[in-house]
């Protein structure tokens, strides 16, 4: 079976700024491209591609990022 496209994207158009919340200080905070990056986390059952950036307030990983709507 073959590969069909539903609705092509444009990777341009991506968005590029992500809302950080750090669980650990409750920080909210924007990051650009540069200043946040994506890891796959491997697992058995799965493997995952999450966004990461330093907090700004306490320094710890933040993990939990959604894409900002501008």
């Amino acid at each position: 079976m073959a590969i069909k496209i539903i609705k092509p994207g444009n990777p341009v158009k991506a968005k590029q700024t992500r809302r950080f919340t750090c669980l650990f200080c409750g920080c909210i905070f924007n990051a650009d491209l540069g200043d946040y990056e994506a890891v796959m986390i491997c697992s058995q059952l799965d493997d995952v591609i999450v966004h990461q950036a330093i907090c700004p307030a306490c320094h710890k990983w933040v993990r939990r990022s959604e894409p900002l709507d501008e």
